[in-house]
């Protein structure tokens, strides 16, 4: 994890997914998920820059994490990612919705349509 950590420092964390002094905490699941992999879950089918991850054991039903995110843009209450099977990336799903705030849009379209 170390060297995932100073690679993704190193690359001036271009996907978004950790940044210097971000929190990461660490979590404890039987069979558990490496964090490289939700990072990348995150980083790529996503727009959240990480700030926090935090897990939630649902016993039989998996494994619910709990991403704040830096950028509020798009997920502004946080991301779920919920996890079927804990040992496995593949069975894990986001369940938070992207938000889009368009304000910008409509002032374009405003001005486009002289207002």
């Amino acid at each position: 994890m170390i060297r995932f950590l100073a690679y993704m420092r190193r690359m001036g964390a271009s996907c978004g997914a950790i940044l210097p002094g971000a929190i990461l905490v660490s979590f404890t699941v039987a069979a558990e998920i490496p964090d490289y992999q939700l990072l990348r879950i995150i980083a790529y089918q996503t727009n959240c820059r990480l700030d926090e991850l935090r897990s939630e054991d649902l016993g039989e039903a998996g494994v619910r994490f709990h991403a704040t995110c830096l950028n509020l843009n798009a997920y502004p209450d946080g991301l779920i990612l919920n996890c079927a099977d804990p040992s496995d990336a593949h069975a894990c799903d986001i369940a938070t919705e992207e938000r889009r705030f368009d304000v910008m849009e409509d002032l374009r379209n405003q001005v486009n349509s002289g207002m």
